[in-house]
């Protein structure tokens, strides 16, 4: 680890060892007062790689271990959505703040159970939406507001969209088993919206 007598202000832990985990770990690596403690996947080995590529100290394979020995003051979520819910709620009840993936869960249910929670435990829970502060966006509404020609905003929805024939969209659109086919609104509900 680097300087590891350094102290830092937050404790992070990701679960899920996939795709989108390096790309939490790189962002997160960025941040001055903010490291990674530990991941944990159910499967111990691409676990272990993805720790050892970014010097990460710890790795799990249970959950209530990882929460138990970790404390961790933040969880990202980076699994497949059917797993989120139960996840978080686990982050939440161990007192962590939780970002997680998109989509946020499966139901309108489960989520308004999530913030709840998160009320309860004076904590957040965080949809991961990262491209509603992008340079792009930002500067999108800036020129929306500014512009008197185009009337007041009430309303805005954007949609980030894969490339069905890069890789990730070739991944999914081959794979009838692959997790977001089975979301109620398959890949359509796993973008990234700005409302």
């Amino acid at each position: 680890m680097k300087n590891s007598a350094r102290r830092f202000n937050l404790k992070v832990c990701i679960i899920g060892a996939g795709q989108i985990a390096e790309a939490h770990i790189e962002e997160i690596q960025k941040i001055s007062d903010c490291q990674i403690v530990a991941l944990c996947d159910l499967r111990k080995t691409p676990a272990a790689a993805l720790a050892e590529k970014y010097q990460i100290n710890s790795t799990y394979t249970s959950i209530d271990e990882m929460l138990e020995k970790e404390s961790p003051d933040v969880v990202h979520i980076t699994t497949p959505a059917g797993s989120h819910f139960f996840l978080a709620q686990k982050a939440l009840k161990a007192n962590s703040h939780v970002y997680i993936e998109k989509p946020l869960t499966l139901t309108a249910s489960e989520t308004r159970t999530l913030i709840t929670l998160a009320k309860k435990q004076n904590l957040i829970v965080c949809p991961g939406t990262q491209k509603l502060y992008s340079y792009e966006s930002i500067e999108a509404f800036k020129q929306l507001k500014n512009e008197h020609s185009f009337g007041r905003m009430i309303h805005m929805d954007a949609v980030f969209g894969y490339n069905l024939q890069g890789p990730f969209g070739k991944l999914v659109i081959s794979n009838p088993e692959h997790w977001i086919a089975k979301l109620p609104g398959q890949i359509f509900q796993n973008k990234d919206r700005i409302c």
